[in-house]
């Protein structure tokens, strides 16, 4: 039994990497597979590169005498990016994915069909924390002189750390089940805990990494935070081959993650078996009538916001330019100062076009309409059977997502705007411009892959708004032209003033918005019309 719930939920996981568009789940072919597997290498390297240059930096700062403070960095930073990659996860892979009544009804009991979702949880969990662990053990491997023990020790601490990632991933998962199960709006809640998860991440993470930093220049490790952060502390004198040290970071891993099954197997039955009751009152009032195009934004935007994990996993550049706007205008000396600096190297810079390239890397971050096909799943055809054309649907999909984007670009576009170039009045307008343009850029790119490539068959919300063909490469192809567009700008700034550069800018992202649209009116109403 359990080989079969295995070879099931690994078999939904890998399907979605070798399988077209559609209800009928046509396979794909092997070039594509082997382009998206290829894509897919080349960023986990990039990434892996990076961090490897990043470890390799402040290994050097570091002896025989306090490799362990190395080690905790490491195990602090993969903590970050594997809870970040799974939190969002658990909750739906969890509580919430469609087949739980199915299984459920049939003779399996409860605890293996936890057994096999945690398990899968933990291999995509392993996967993020590679991204950091593995290019920081080869950077030790290099760098450190450490004992053949010490290296051993060192590449076993995955084990340990995964399954203290996975018990405190699936222990917030827990908590939002339960305090959901007592109210009646659950999405609310679970979205309202998402948001604050992510404040406190990163509210944690900056801590961490300046504490990181402050213990790299200090050189040891105080009484107070070898108590304080003991699991990690643990782990950096395992890398030295302690075997106290192993021991322990073991025996927490393995004592975290049975307590977290335990809680799990205790609950998990009674939280997803749990009755829903309907309030039988209904509003009295005048029935407003609305256009055939607001009725469908209405219902995208109800399909949006009644869903937790479609919020948190299209739309953090929201918060992020909100941050970033009101850090700008908080912290508006430095930017003034880091302004100076900048005009010193590149003599033609105002700033304008510079508050444009910012907003324009955290619009990478809000990718509503990459799933926004996939989310229909199987209930497609109510869109499809309605007298509306294909053409005004894709306008609702790609109106939803400048509502919920723009307001927070263009905020943090003003914002830096009238702080780092303010004399620019021509550039200021050209900026907001700019960014209207590429946020446009961003939905119709989105919209495009995802009619391409929609998974319309998925399990639970994570699959259609986190994985699939046009996610990916929605995220990472508007990331890596930001970051050329970004490049661009600091070249034009030694020859052009800001506005002959956004003006630039403005027209070729138009062209593309134009052909963008274009196609959707056209082959993109094709394709949809044979979608299901």
């Amino acid at each position: 039994m359990i080989k079969a719930l295995f070879r099931k939920q690994f078999a939904e996981l890998i399907s979605q990497f070798n399988r077209r568009g559609g209800a009928k789940g046509k396979r794909r072919s092997t070039s594509s597979v082997a382009t998206f597997l290829l894509l897919f290498a080349l960023v986990f390297v990039s990434l892996g590169v990076s961090f490897f240059v990043f470890f390799k930096q402040i290994l050097g700062a570091f002896d025989e005498s306090n490799y362990e403070i190395y080690y905790m960095i490491v195990g602090l930073i993969a903590t970050a990016i594997g809870l970040m990659g799974s939190v969002f996860n658990a909750y739906s892979t969890i509580y919430e994915a469609k087949d739980n009544e199915m299984l459920l009804s049939m003779p399996i009991p409860p605890s293996r069909i936890l057994f096999v979702r945690v398990t899968a949880l933990s291999a995509m969990t392993l996967l993020y924390e590679s991204a950091v662990l593995l290019p920081a053990f080869i950077a030790f491997c290099m760098g450190a002189r450490v004992s053949v023990a010490g290296l051993v020790t060192a590449f076993f601490l995955v084990i340990p750390l995964t399954l203290l990632v996975v018990a405190l991933t699936v222990g917030i998962a827990f908590v939002v089940a339960a305090i959901a199960r007592r109210v009646k709006n659950k999405r609310a809640i679970t979205l309202v805990a998402s948001v604050l998860l992510v404040v406190l991440f990163y509210v944690l993470y900056f801590r961490a990494q300046n504490a990181a930093m402050a213990l790299v220049e200090l050189g040891t490790v105080p009484s107070a935070i070898r108590y304080g952060l003991f699991f990690f502390y643990q782990m950096g004198t395992a890398s030295t081959g302690s075997a106290f040290g192993m021991g322990v970071v073991l025996l927490t891993g393995i004592l975290a993650y049975a307590l977290a099954y335990f809680l799990l197997s205790k609950y998990f039955l009674r939280f997803v078996t749990q009755r829903r009751t309907v309030s039988a009152k209904g509003k009295v009032g005048v029935v407003k009538v609305g256009g055939r195009r607001q009725a469908l934004f209405k219902r995208d935007w109800r399909l949006y916001s009644s869903s937790p994990n479609y919020i948190m996993n299209t739309s953090f550049g929201v918060i992020f330019s909100v941050v970033i706007g009101v850090v700008a205008i908080v912290q508006s000396k430095a930017l003034l100062d880091a302004r100076a600096m900048l005009t010193e190297a590149l003599p033609h810079l105002s700033g304008t076009g510079f508050a444009a390239v910012i907003a324009i890397f955290t619009c990478v971050m809000n990718d509503i309409t990459a799933p926004s096909i996939s989310m229909e799943g199987k209930r497609l055809w109510v869109i499809r059977s309605l007298p509306v054309p294909a053409a005004e649907v894709f306008c609702a999909k790609i109106a939803l997502h400048l509502v919920v984007s723009l307001p927070g670009t263009l905020f943090e576009t003003i914002a830096i705007s009238v702080i780092f170039g303010a004399a620019d009045v021509v550039g200021a307008i050209l900026a907001v411009v700019a960014v209207v343009a590429f946020t446009l850029f961003t939905a119709c790119f989105g919209l495009c892959m995802n009619v391409r490539r929609p998974v319309l068959d998925w399990r639970d919300e994570t699959m259609a708004v986190k994985t699939g063909f046009s996610v990916f490469i929605s995220i990472f192809g508007i990331m890596m032209l930001s970051f050329v567009l970004m490049g661009l700008y600091f070249v034009a700034a030694l020859v052009f003033p800001d506005w002959v550069y956004l003006a630039v800018l403005i027209v070729a992202i138009f062209f593309a918005d134009y052909g963008m649209l274009h196609w959707l009116r056209t082959k993109g109403v094709a394709r949809f019309d044979k979608l299901g």
